[in-house]
């Protein structure tokens, strides 16, 4: 219960953060940040929200829970550069196998998946090479501020 209540509030400030930002008119990669089907503990990806827009870089932000189809989708109308996703619950090796799996199939060939959160730190390595795992949050940090 006070856990809730605490990610509660944490949630209201970084988001309320995010609302002080003004959107970025750069030509700057695009990302795409969202929680796969399942995927509820959103507060990881609202921060790496926040650290991308306040570096001024374009972001579509579509939360937790989101089905793949709806993620295939965007993929075809906006062709980003990033998908970006914070797991914080692990799903099962199959069943994230098979994310892994049909993220890699569906990204146009330019795009790079981006894998941060606890699950990050239970794969040893990135089972193919459009997808990449930022295991801490000094290395998502860094990789924000590298500008790639």
């Amino acid at each position: 219960m006070q856990e809730h209540i605490v990610s509660a509030i944490i949630r209201q400030k970084i988001i309320y953060a995010i609302d002080k930002l003004s959107f970025p008119q750069s030509d700057l990669p695009l990302y795409i940040l969202f929680l796969p089907e399942g995927e509820h503990h959103e507060l990881g990806l609202l921060y790496v929200y926040y650290l991308l827009r306040k570096k001024g870089v374009p972001v579509i932000y579509l939360g937790a829970n989101v089905p793949l189809k709806d993620i295939q989708y965007i993929m075809e109308v906006k062709s980003p550069h990033y998908l970006y996703l914070h797991l914080t619950s692990y799903p099962g090796h199959t069943k994230f196998q098979k994310l892994l799996q049909q993220l890699h199939q569906d990204a146009p060939s330019h795009t790079t998946i981006l894998i941060s959160g606890f699950v990050a730190q239970l794969v040893k390595r990135a089972p193919y090479p459009n997808i990449q795992l930022l295991q801490s949050l000094s290395t998502v940090q860094s990789y924000i501020n590298s500008g790639n």
